[in-house]
């Protein structure tokens, strides 16, 4: 952290650090709370590592310029800061794979725990909830071949990052993981999570809580979304 911003930074006026946090599910949303304050009905998704936790909080000056591959923006808080937000903390649900389920990769990745692969999806295969899921988790990166942005040949299975002032394509097509099987919604305010770049890497964050039965919808651009309003007119005149 450059040695300048020290001064600029704030803590978060509503949240006071607590001792020993673990991330818990309750409700609808994710929440920091002290191992020994834990009840029954929360459920307790493990301790806090120290190191992040000592970050956690810290807010970034207005007059700083955001780093969008490092800082994280708060949406309920319409706050940036260098980590998490204290109020409204992520929970990081990392890769895995597991090598006894049958089928292509992104079934292999898939977090099973919280969803499965439906065939009645919003446009044909998609994930669908197995469980209520709450806003605050994070699951990524999305996978995939990385090319230079003009030189992806899928763009409908791609992602565009910025890595060092280069702009790189992540074609998911081929070697995609779990992710790359969320369909899109029909409108831009229709899905329920939200894309974001994360340190070269695209991650999607729950932005909405999700029903136990419901599909995983991620906005895929203005570009995507015009040709989806061409498919869905084309498929209108077939039906007719």
């Amino acid at each position: 952290m450059p040695a300048f911003a020290k001064k600029t930074i704030k803590k978060t006026d509503v949240v006071l650090k607590i001792r020993a946090p673990h991330y818990i599910i309750s409700g609808d949303k994710i929440q920091l709370k002290e191992s020994k304050k834990i009840v029954r009905s929360d459920e307790d998704l493990g301790a806090v590592p120290a190191a992040v936790y000592k970050e956690m909080g810290k807010m970034k000056a207005r007059n700083l310029k955001i780093d969008r591959d490092s800082d994280i923006g708060c949406p309920q808080c319409n706050k940036i800061f260098y980590t998490s937000c204290l109020e409204h903390p992520l929970f990081w649900v990392p890769n895995k794979v597991d090598r006894r389920v049958k089928g292509p990769y992104t079934h292999k990745t898939l977090p099973t725990n919280f969803f499965r692969v439906s065939d009645e999806g919003h446009k044909g295969q998609g994930v669908r909830a197995i469980r209520d899921i709450p806003t605050g988790l994070v699951f990524g990166p999305y996978e995939g071949i990385k090319t230079k942005a003009e030189d992806c040949k899928n763009p409908d299975y791609s992602w565009d990052v910025e890595v060092n002032g280069l702009k790189l394509a992540v074609d998911a097509k081929e070697k995609g993981n779990w992710l790359s099987l969320v369909n899109s919604p029909d409108y831009k305010r229709g899905g329920n999570i939200a894309p974001f770049q994360h340190k070269g890497e695209m991650y999607y964050l729950v932005k909405k809580p999700v029903k136990k039965g419901e599909e995983l919808l991620v906005w895929y651009g203005d570009a995507f979304g015009r040709r989806l309003a061409r498919w869905r007119k084309k498929a209108e005149k077939e039906q007719q």
